[in-house]
């Protein structure tokens, strides 16, 4: 009998402990034409668990859609030079605009999980669906963003459950390759710089005249608009090169070897070349050419 009520008591004590647990909630911000917004986060004791996000967050879908399209990646069977977008074209602006609704109704606690399908039409008559799917927040003033699935064909088979994304749990065997404003933080995950004015206009996409999104025809990625006058980016270019330190020099080397090997995008190779020759004490600004003077009057 005491043997008895002690397994009772065990027994409850093991259900309380369960019941102090981290739980998962959810939450659908929104599901319409295939993208799928859900908020997930923990609670504990009925309260949320606090994670550091800097949610809400106030970005619009275009800009998010910018910067999602200079997102690609690379498959175990692709070649070294050969890059596939990260979001499929014609889901960019819809995925830009559920992730900028999540983002805004996201909390600290809260991560934003996104489930985008879209669906191709083979032979006319039958249809696949494919899913993308990422999982994305906002921390210390720059936006992650963690690949899951990458246009992966939806099993038919309904027994073949579709899971949602998890950070740091690869499903897919593939790498990410981070372009300019943004950094790797792991083999299938991107920090970016979301207030970089590169992310203001399409530089990977363009909108053809039908509506329909198209990547760009480009070598690695395409070369970044010119500079503002007075900018870091601009005073690059006005670099005397003749006094540079031997250390600069090789890592100069090695930057334009590691990009002959394709290993860098554009966009990474300028920033690299822009940090490594601003870095150095000795290198100066080339002076400005002196003003044409104006003619005298009457020649």
């Amino acid at each position: 009998m005491v043997l008895a009520a002690r397994a009772v008591v065990s027994a409850l004590l093991a259900l309380a402990v369960l019941g102090c647990g981290a739980k998962t909630v959810r939450r659908t911000v929104s599901d319409d034409g295939g993208i799928q917004i859900i908020l997930r986060g923990q609670t504990q004791g009925g309260k949320p668990i606090d994670r550091g996000f800097q949610h809400p967050a106030t970005i619009s879908g275009v800009r998010l859609a910018h910067l999602l399209s200079r997102i690609d990646i690379r498959t175990e069977e692709e070649n070294k030079n050969d890059r596939t977008p990260a979001i499929p074209g014609e889901l960019l602006y819809d995925v830009g605009d559920g992730l900028s609704k999540g983002l805004a109704q996201a909390d600290s606690s809260q991560e934003i999980v996104v489930m985008a399908k879209r669906r191709a039409r083979h032979l006319g008559v039958f249809t696949e669906d494919y899913l993308t799917s990422f999982v994305a927040f906002v921390r210390e003033d720059r936006l992650y963003i963690y690949l899951s699935r990458v246009d992966w064909l939806i099993p038919k088979n309904p027994n073949e459950p579709v899971t949602e994304p998890k950070i740091d749990k690869p499903v897919m065997k593939f790498h990410v390759l981070p372009s300019e404003a943004m950094q790797s933080v792991g083999p299938q995950a991107i920090a970016a710089d979301w207030r970089d004015p590169i992310f203001r206009q399409p530089t990977a996409v363009r909108v053809t005249a039908t509506g329909k999104v198209v990547r760009r025809t480009i070598l690695m990625e395409s070369a970044p608009d010119k500079p503002a006058a007075g900018t870091p980016e601009a005073q690059e270019d006005n670099v005397v090169g003749g006094n540079l330190s031997p250390e600069t020099l090789r890592k100069l080397a090695d930057l334009e070897e590691a990009r002959r090997r394709g290993e860098l995008t554009e966009g990474e190779y300028s920033a690299r070349k822009r940090s490594i020759l601003l870095a150095d004490p000795s290198a100066s600004p080339a002076a400005p050419p002196p003003p044409t003077p104006d003619p005298s009057p009457g020649h």
